[in-house]
């Protein structure tokens, strides 16, 4: 996969106005959601009307690479999907507001995936997962940046990833007996 960097400079030079980790949040949301022409909603959601435009080819490339890479890793037995965010080389306060981003790409991955009107379709647990997401989403930098908060940040990016991944089985169980899982909104 394209590391943050290239792919936050391949954005920021885009016509996109989301931040890189919230583009792979909503990435990563549309690729635990089962349908057709996922790839395109997404080039669209991060373009708009740019994703016509020529000059946007390097983005639809590295969005098409992410896109494969992410995908693979979802669908992999050995748990290798991660979330895109900054190295660990970034502030701490720069990682932390990375990952409120991804939490907000991908619940609006979600809702454009058309899991959030079947919302009550989900277990308890997946239900909990996604308000955890909405309260991540908000997060705040710790003014702290200690080995406490640096272990606190590491265990909030393993429980996004493995809930994501939790959540991705899940809504390819309930998506096989509700067709409005998928259709993009």
């Amino acid at each position: 996969m394209p590391d943050f960097e290239h792919f936050s400079d391949l954005l920021t030079q885009s016509s996109s106005v989301l931040a890189p980790a919230e583009v792979h949040g909503l990435l990563s949301a549309l690729a635990c959601v089962p349908g057709e022409g996922r790839v395109a909603a997404l080039q669209g959601e991060v373009l708009g009307p740019a994703v016509q435009d020529p000059s946007e080819a390097p983005v639809i490339e590295i969005l098409e690479a992410v896109w494969k890479d992410t995908y693979a890793a979802l669908e992999s037995t050995d748990c290798t999907f991660d979330l895109m965010l900054p190295d660990d080389e970034q502030s701490l306060q720069q990682r932390t507001e990375a990952l409120g981003s991804w939490c907000q790409g991908f619940l609006a991955g979600l809702g454009l995936g058309g899991v959030g009107d079947h919302h009550k379709s989900l277990s308890g647990d997946a239900r909990e997962f996604l308000n955890d997401l909405q309260e991540m989403s908000r997060i705040e930098p710790d003014p702290d940046n200690d080995e406490e908060a640096e272990r606190a940040f590491a265990e909030l990016v393993e429980y996004l990833r493995i809930g994501v991944l939790d959540l991705r089985e899940e809504i390819g169980e309930i998506a096989t007996t509700n067709a409005g899982i998928g259709r993009l909104h």
